[in-house]
């Protein structure tokens, strides 16, 4: 499982000096393998499913609050809580950390998923 908080997502856009084939700084990483095309989402009591449009693995890139967010992608939902865990199939994925603040989660078919900390 990996831990993500907006330090880690700003020292790799420093170390980096890197964008995504897209043009987008962040934190790469790897949102888990889906049998079923869908992952869950867990903030506080709320849980919610997201799906993808193929099976296997999806990869997400995760932004801080100034980035901008291309034409193409759609806001999935907005969460105001300080972490959001994620599920693929069988297992916690990930655990994302911002205190004080949420997230955003944004989806495209073609480009995948965008998780941004506001």
């Amino acid at each position: 499982m990996i831990r993500i908080n907006p330090n880690i997502i700003l020292a790799h856009d420093i170390l980096s000096c890197e964008e995504d084939e897209n043009g987008r700084k962040g934190y790469p990483f790897l949102l888990g393998t889906s049998d079923i095309s869908s992952f869950t989402f867990r903030a506080g009591q709320s849980v919610f499913a997201v799906d993808i449009p193929h099976q296997g693995c999806c990869d997400a890139l995760a932004i801080t609050r100034d980035m901008q967010i291309p034409a193409q992608y759609e806001l999935v939902r907005a969460i105001e809580w300080p972490w959001l865990w994620i599920y693929d199939d069988t297992t916690r994925t990930a655990c994302l950390e911002n205190p004080g603040g949420g997230f955003r989660i944004f989806h495209s078919p073609s480009s995948g998923m965008l998780i941004q900390f506001t």
